[in-house]
């Protein structure tokens, strides 16, 4: 079966990319656009440690969308005042700040 080179002019590259289009995934397997599927030893390289389309996250997610996804920052949440209490209570902290964007409390440093 040819597979077609992929376009990907609009990426910026971070690295070299094999031409594989992944469109689903479940567990730790991933199913290319060729409907080849892939044990996917790497997880989304750091950042999804739950394996592909977890059913109990995707509940999860899906529940709380149709409850509230996110007021703007400048307001409270019942959600955020229970997970900055829970946090304090784990930790030696006696406050938190939690970013809109991962990397934010990294800026300019």
């Amino acid at each position: 079966m040819h597979q077609s080179p992929v376009d990907s002019s609009a990426l910026l590259e971070i690295t070299v990319r094999p031409d594989l289009v992944f469109v689903s995934g479940q567990g730790s397997w991933l199913t290319d656009s060729q409907g080849r599927v892939y044990l996917d030893f790497i997880q989304g390289w750091a950042v999804n440690s739950l394996g592909h389309a977890p059913a109990v996250l995707a509940q999860a997610i899906a529940a709380q969308a149709r409850r509230l996804i996110t007021p703007s920052p400048a307001y409270y949440s019942d959600k955020l005042l229970a997970f900055a209490a829970r946090l304090v209570a784990a930790t030696p902290v006696d406050k938190v700040f939690l970013p809109t964007v991962a990397q934010r409390p990294w800026k300019g440093r």
